[in-house]
């Protein structure tokens, strides 16, 4: 019985280290890893998102967690911009990777002024429809304008602790232009063809939050010496009935 509980504290002690640690961003991939749950209100406080991954586009950065239950995606965008600027995220829920758009590709944008949009795929095109499954608000700072996401898992069919790859593609406008810059780059490669879109993975997390190894250890090497002292206990009164 002792051996069994050591095994097993060993196992999951090597688990959750190994949960712990998340591959780097490598090519167009970003990582939804686990974390705390934010505030979706348009402003990035301090601490907010620093348990996310990011990346980072033309003067804008990008950050993706998850709780177990939602997708959070902010975005902060530098100045100059153009005055109604906006941020869309092209979502292939199913990560066919088509060379055109598929019935399970989405667009959900945000204005700086808080007006939400969104749209499927119709016929091979884009065709906005009504916003349901997400949330997201905006708010502007003295140099910089941002942008907080929430998405559930049921909109881009996820299961929480089953791994799944989802495309993913941002963009965004500013400058005196009206100027389009995209992550994965260049526009028109992107905007109709899901094949140039990044990656979005929960490696390391299967889309529900991170155990803190921490935590975890302290938790499991209590758990054993219980299970040994009640296994002494119980041979010691075996003992003294015979």
């Amino acid at each position: 019985m002792i051996k069994k509980c050591v095994f097993t504290f060993l196992l999951v002690a090597s688990l959750s280290f190994a949960v712990s640690n998340v591959h780097a961003v490598n090519g167009y991939e970003i990582v939804a890893v686990g974390g705390s749950t934010p505030t979706i209100d348009g402003d990035l406080f301090p601490g907010e998102w620093t348990d996310a991954d990011s990346i980072l586009f033309n003067n804008t950065a990008v950050y993706a967690k998850q709780d177990g239950v939602n997708l959070y995606v902010a975005v902060s965008q530098a100045y100059p911009m153009a005055s109604e600027p906006n941020v869309t995220i092209l979502i292939d829920v199913e990560h066919d990777g088509s060379a055109s758009l598929q019935s399970d590709d989405i667009a959900l944008w945000i204005y700086r002024n808080g007006t939400l949009g969104e749209a499927n795929v119709t016929a091979g095109a884009w065709t906005t429809t009504q916003v349901s499954g997400w949330h997201a608000e905006s708010g502007t700072e003295e140099f910089s304008w941002q942008a907080e996401f929430n998405i559930t898992y049921s909109k881009i069919n996820i299961v929480a602790g089953v791994e799944k790859t989802i495309g993913i593609a941002f963009l965004r406008t500013g400058g005196a232009g009206q100027d389009v810059y995209t992550w994965p780059p260049s526009y028109w490669e992107v905007i109709e063809n899901p094949s140039n879109w990044g990656d979005m993975t929960s490696t390391g997390h299967n889309w529900i939050p991170e155990f803190p190894s921490l935590l975890i250890l302290p938790l499991f090497m209590t758990a054993t010496l219980l299970a040994a002292t009640l296994y002494r206990r119980k041979k010691s009164l075996v003992y003294r009935l015979s």
